[in-house]
């Protein structure tokens, strides 16, 4: 499949920038900004998301919490927090972060050196990075990574999805989730999909009804 990323995604990147500075940088852009930003080894990414990147993640935490919900599954959805460790002088900031779990945080930010790393976090990638986004996550341990690549044509929703996991400090992919051993690449497609189609509720209905399919709704 030929990749063709959205345009409209702006990007600016700053180099020799100390762990203190970036700190600093966190504070003044305050916890309300939509900026997201990225840092490893001096090197900071500042990006803009759009809206057919929250689209994109909007459809996908519909489909993850619906799974958490039928199967009865405890889930934490943080949406787009920092995720820092001052050891490792690395931070990044994904459209998603999922702990399978009840977490609390104060704030936007999750210093991983007083919190474990969440299960499962969900990236949309609009844009190319000059930083090797995958190479951070599992720096700092993340087991899961779902890469949703959107293209230009159909609405955001024609696009290709990876699913992470990682495995002897490196990621593999596996074709399925971790988080969710029963959920292929090609159902999330499908349900991105129908939501695209159909619209939200019917995708969300239509999702209902395969997991049933596949008996896997947990009693009440």
């Amino acid at each position: 499949m030929s990749q063709n990323p959205i345009s409209g995604a702006q990007q600016i990147k700053l180099s020799n920038v100390s762990w203190q500075q970036f700190e600093q940088l966190l504070a003044e852009l305050g916890e309300e900004r939509s900026t997201r930003l990225t840092y490893r080894q001096g090197k900071i990414e500042m990006s803009n998301p759009t809206e057919d990147l929250h689209r994109c993640h909007r459809l996908i935490e519909s489909l993850i919490l619906l799974l958490a919900d039928e199967l009865y599954l405890d889930i934490t959805a943080l949406g787009s927090v920092t995720l820092k460790h001052a050891g490792l002088g690395c931070a990044i900031e994904p459209d998603g972060c999922y702990y399978l779990r009840q977490v609390a945080l104060s704030g936007r930010a999750v210093d991983l050196t007083q919190i474990p790393a969440p299960n499962l976090v969900v990236e949309i990638a609009i844009v190319k990075s000059a930083i090797d986004r995958l190479a951070l996550y599992q720096r700092l341990g993340i087991a899961e990574v779902w890469r949703y690549v959107p293209q230009a044509n159909d609405k955001a929703l024609n696009g290709e999805l990876r699913m992470y996991q990682l495995e002897n400090d490196r990621y593999v992919d596996r074709g399925s989730s971790l988080a969710f051993p029963f959920l292929p690449v090609d159902r999330v497609l499908e349900f991105l999909g129908h939501s695209n189609m159909l619209g939200l509720a019917q995708a969300l209905q239509l999702l209902r009804s395969w997991l049933n399919q596949q008996g896997l709704c947990a009693e009440p």
